[in-house]
């Protein structure tokens, strides 16, 4: 696990680190009954089942304008959460392929969404300078504030130590699959890990 040299964040209270590629910390939802995906048979990258359904996020956040967001806005329609900060190297890599990656699920109507939630990064302004310099153009721009999901995540015991964290929620906005660590993004990818985690072709 290798931490940032420059920051590092609490989550509730857990230090946060930001993992190298490919490293995976299983176990935190659903301990003992989690069953892991070889990277091989998952284009999006290894993910880690639950055996059974976990209840849907209530927390909130806010949006580009200041708006306050719930995942419950989402309902009817699979969902990746994936929470990223701007501080993380693994996640500043992959950005630009969760980007292109939503950029062609939204070719198909009622298709997967992808939730991208800075947390631990600032306001949306510094968020949206953030994009700018990386040349993200297209990318929703959410903001963990003020650390609401974070909180609630870690006090489920479903966030581990590190980011980017990857949730996949049905359409009922359980939790049905996680990735702790930074994965190869695609459409196709994304459309198959939903699958397999829902039962359900997306």
């Amino acid at each position: 696990m290798i931490a940032s040299p420059t920051r590092r964040a609490v989550f509730a209270g857990t230090m946060t680190v930001c993992v190298g590629l490919g490293m995976l910390r299983t176990g935190a939802l659903a301990a003992g009954a989690s069953v892991e995906e070889p990277d091989d048979e998952r284009p999006i990258g290894r993910m880690t089942h639950a055996a059974n359904p976990l209840p849907p996020l209530s927390a909130t956040f806010l949006d580009e304008k200041g708006q306050t967001v719930s995942l419950a806005q989402f309902r009817g329609r699979p969902v990746v959460l994936h929470l990223w900060a701007t501080w993380c190297g693994p996640c500043r890599t992959e950005l630009p392929q969760v980007e292109h990656a939503l950029a062609d699920l939204k070719r198909v109507p009622e298709g997967p969404l992808i939730v991208p939630v800075a947390v631990q990064s600032g306001d949306a302004g510094k968020v949206r300078a953030f994009y700018a310099k990386t040349g993200l153009d297209s990318l929703p721009l959410y903001v963990d504030a003020p650390a609401a999901l974070v909180n609630e995540l870690t006090a489920r015991d479903r966030l581990s130590e590190t980011l980017p964290a990857t949730f996949i929620l049905n359409a009922d906005g359980q939790i049905v699959a996680h990735h702790f660590g930074d994965m190869q993004w695609s459409a196709a990818g994304v459309r198959q890990a939903i699958a397999t985690a829902t039962g359900k072709a997306s």
